[in-house]
């Protein structure tokens, strides 16, 4: 009789891809995790690029990625085990960084289809792999055995002055399928701030070097890139990092100063299990912000500073040391001023189900706001009945569950927030230094904005204007007048109406009728095009897959797009309403069509 597997071999691995890792910085994180866990001071991610022609040009790709570290090795017994879905040996040190055991085969299958890995101890090299085409063809089902094999002089050359005989692991990914990141450039540009910021502890006390190396490899092998990961700190407590150097004499300050000594919060698990919670907060340091603000040309938040901060604001949540996520959903602002604090959480893995640590170490699904009336209405309470919920209260305080000590930890986090508010409520609300003339005019637009304002202003000059435009300049109504109407057509296009009313004072200030926004629109378009009271706004759809493509890119690439919006933009605006309806269906259509070639690259 024909025996039939209950999960299929191909199945199965499908379903372990599509469960992976956010980015290929997320699934590297993975094994720069067993890099640390086996002793490591030294990590490489190295990067193999091919290049091939395309028309008249030539351009690279990234053909093989591997991690290199000068750990302890791996025994031919260990490394083999360390390619079985959940049994890395890490599982035995509850305590150490990496001890879910899943990271190498979990990581590596979320982005490509080929792993190698080559590790040695004492000068004797050992090597297996997993390759998903055999698996799913059936011709391998179990993790090949170790066997004696000498690194390739390819990968020894490119590891160079770090390599030793004497110990050291390898692990090589090929058949790069799901690395969204094509080319080893963007992948150091996109890895660079995550890594530093999730191994900033690591770095910052040397306990680990992190470097990113790239080769060309074409007829012979030729080093294009050699870089040391920074320091990304969202606490900005640390010096020499990631961030650029502070102005004057406080280049060798922290941007940040720490407030109080850390928190430490002793939590005791009715399972028996006992850990400790520490509590970290940082703020800006006045005279630093003042003086970035005032040798800055443009508003703080527009300021690498404040473009970093941002990116780092919310609740860095730590783990044995390694960042597991930033989390923005325990407390939300619209006051971009709450950008200049930082608070971290760290704990160790004694806390791992408290937390609810996924075991890919990119979220805590139990970090959460707890609200009480509603767990009390979850248990029978009444929650119209002040007696049964301070009952219910009573007994939640003294069970002490898991919900407990989560509701615990972040009523001292919102304690807290409240005084750092008070600290970043005296900074300048807008965040901007005072300016005068044409500085402070042309505040609020982007790069591609001031382009689009300076060809109008030609056309002006020409005494060839749009409609829209003609609309826009009309010297009989006022600007409050205009930026009143204005306002009130955006608000009545979907947009928010503080983010409206913001939009038509920009526009009205800086006599510019274009704006780009980010929104989310509903439909197959990627952006769509509001004409408002003589204006043009481009709307970017954050629903849509090329959103993902965009808020990769660097400022300068964003920009560009922005211009190729905005020309298309006007070129529908200056048409006539039969060609302007029929751009629209273009629009949509070449949205829809995009959709779903950008699912295939995002996913």
């Amino acid at each position: 009789m024909t025996q039939h597997s209950i999960i299929p071999a191909s199945l199965a691995i499908t379903s372990m891809r599509d469960s992976g890792y956010k980015t290929a910085a997320h699934a590297i994180a993975e094994l720069i995790d067993n890099s640390i866990q086996a002793t490591a001071d030294t990590v490489q991610l190295i990067c193999i690029d091919k290049s091939s022609t395309s028309g008249q040009r030539r351009i690279k790709y990234v053909d093989q990625i591997a991690i290199f570290d000068n750990g302890k090795g791996m025994s031919p017994e260990t490394l083999q085990q360390a390619l079985q879905f959940g049994g890395g040996s890490n599982r035995d040190d509850p305590s150490g960084i990496g001890k879910f055991g899943m990271g190498l085969p979990s990581a590596t299958i979320s982005q490509c289809r080929r792993l190698e890995v080559y590790s040695w101890q004492s000068g004797k090299c050992f090597y297996t792999y997993l390759d998903l085409d055999e698996i799913e063809t059936g011709k391998l089902k179990t993790v090949p055995g170790a066997v004696a094999k000498n690194i390739p002089a390819m990968w020894s050359e490119a590891i160079g002055e770090d390599y030793d005989s004497d110990k050291g692991t390898i692990i090589i990914w090929s058949d790069l399928d799901r690395v969204s990141w094509k080319t080893s450039k963007s992948l150091y540009i996109h890895s660079e701030k995550l890594i530093g910021r999730m191994y900033r502890h690591f770095i910052n006390r040397k306990q680990v070097v992190v470097r990113f190396k790239s080769f060309v490899n074409d007829v012979v092998l030729k080093q294009d890139t050699n870089k040391l990961f920074q320091v990304n700190d969202p606490l900005f407590l640390y010096k020499k990092t990631i961030l650029p150097e502070l102005p004057g004499d406080y280049k060798n300050e922290s941007f940040f100063e720490q407030v109080g000594e850390p928190h430490t919060i002793t939590i005791n698990l009715k399972d028996g299990t006992t850990g400790e919670v520490i509590l970290k907060y940082s703020r800006v340091v006045k005279t630093i912000h003042q003086a970035i603000a005032r040798n800055s040309s443009s508003s703080m938040g527009a300021t690498p500073y404040g473009k970093l901060a941002e990116e780092n604001n919310g609740i860095s949540i730590v783990r044995s040391g390694r960042e597991l996520k930033i989390t923005k959903e325990i407390y939300t602002s619209l006051d971009t001023r709450d950008r200049w604090f930082g608070i971290e959480i760290s704990f160790t893995p004694e806390l791992d189900e408290l937390f609810g640590v996924t075991f890919d170490k990119q979220d805590v699904v139990n970090f959460e706001r707890i609200n009480l009336d509603l767990e009390a209405e979850n248990e029978g309470y009444d929650t119209n009945d002040k007696t049964q919920i301070q009952e219910f209260k009573d007994k939640f305080e003294k069970e002490k569950s898991n919900r407990y000590w989560i509701h615990h930890i972040i009523v001292q986090i919102d304690k807290n927030i409240t005084e750092l508010k008070k600290h970043t409520s005296t900074l300048a609300k807008d965040d901007s230094p005072q300016k005068s003339g044409e500085e402070n005019k042309e505040k609020g637009l982007s790069h591609a904005e001031k382009i689009a304002k300076k060809v109008a202003d030609e056309r002006k000059n020409n005494q060839k204007q749009t409609d829209s435009e003609r609309e826009f300049n009309n010297p009989n109504i006022p600007p409050e007048e205009k930026e009143g109407k204005l306002a009130i057509a955006l608000e009545g296009d979907g947009i928010d109406k503080e983010e409206a009313e913001s939009i038509a004072k920009i526009l009205i200030k800086n006599d510019c009728n274009v704006k780009f926004i980010e929104q989310s629109l509903k439909g197959n378009a990627f952006f769509d095009i509001a004409r408002e009271a003589g204006s043009i706004i481009v709307q970017l759809n954050n629903n849509h897959e090329f959103y993902k493509v965009f808020e990769q890119l660097d400022d300068d690439k964003k920009e560009l797009i922005k211009l190729v919006l905005i020309a298309w933009a006007q070129c529908e605006d200056d048409s006539n309403a039969s060609t302007r309806s029929e751009m629209e269906d273009i629009r949509s259509q070449w949205g829809k069509m995009m959709k779903n070639y950008l699912y295939e690259l995002n996913n």
